[in-house]
């Protein structure tokens, strides 16, 4: 799945517009390709989904709309906020080189190659999102449509929470064999706290937040969608975020919904 996702990224850009392919192709990977596995090749960052996706959607974008990513910089002032996550990163590799020996167990200590190796893998994974955002979404229209899709996508994802609440989180078992994070953690509240394919149910619970906000701002703007309102679907995302059981993400939302009260 991590392999062919950048032909399911190429195929999006090539039959749609590039806002909807951009979108879908970092929604996409997020919501169904698998969490905690690598592929680890020598010399290279560790490629796992996150990074996989952005990077084949930069790619794609270059192929299919090189001329509209060419109108505006590559590097803008916020893109400076990266190197202090690079800064960060060097710390960590400068007070981290000494070896640890556990028992019969060596650690050996981080070394530059490290840090070069964390300098592109956070640059892969951070630094494409910002660059195709300002391209992409630029205008009213192309925010709508980046909310809509965020709030179609916590819709179908809502029907995968309603299995694992009954059955237990076991999709990504089903799927690909392995849970992703310690069982225990989903236990809660005499129920399950959903995390289907992504890494924990915490990251669950948020996308579904991100789902809710994006409805709640289409409600706050008064757009329908094919001559419907967005009312009933944000109170059905709000439902479906309380099953989820993180008190984060539903204290975060009551905080957001206060201006439609």
């Amino acid at each position: 799945m991590l392999a062919v996702w950048p032909l399911v990224t190429l195929a999006l850009f090539a039959f749609s517009s590039p806002q909807i392919a951009c979108v879908w192709s970092f929604i996409g990977a997020e919501m169904i390709l698998p969490s905690n596995i690598v592929i680890d090749l020598p010399h290279i960052p560790r490629l796992d989904k996150e990074v996989i996706a952005s990077a084949a959607t930069l790619v794609a974008a270059t192929i299919f709309h090189r001329a509209l990513l060419m109108r505006r910089c590559a590097f803008r002032a916020n893109d400076l906020l990266l190197l202090i996550i690079v800064l960060g990163a060097l710390f960590t590799t400068l007070t981290n080189r000494e070896r640890l020996e556990l028992g019969p167990v060596v650690v050996r200590g981080q070394t530059l190659h490290d840090f070069a190796s964390d300098t592109l893998l956070l640059i892969l994974q951070l630094w494409p999102p910002l660059f195709l955002g300002r391209n992409f979404f630029a205008t009213s229209q192309d925010v709508k449509i980046l909310l809509q899709s965020l709030m179609i996508g916590g819709l179908v994802y809502s029907l995968l929470v309603f299995i694992e609440i009954y059955w237990g989180p076991n999709l990504n078992v089903w799927a690909y064999g392995y849970h992703q994070s310690d069982l225990k953690q989903t236990v809660r509240y005499g129920g399950y706290r959903p995390k289907i394919f992504m890494r924990h149910g915490l990251n669950v619970a948020f996308f579904l937040l991100m789902s809710l906000l994006s409805a709640a701002s289409l409600v706050r703007a008064r757009i329908r969608i094919h001559g419907f309102t967005m009312g009933p679907l944000l109170v059905y995302l709000l439902a479906v975020l309380v099953l989820c059981k993180s008190a984060a993400a539903i204290l975060y939302a009551g905080f957001a919904l206060i201006p439609l009260m």
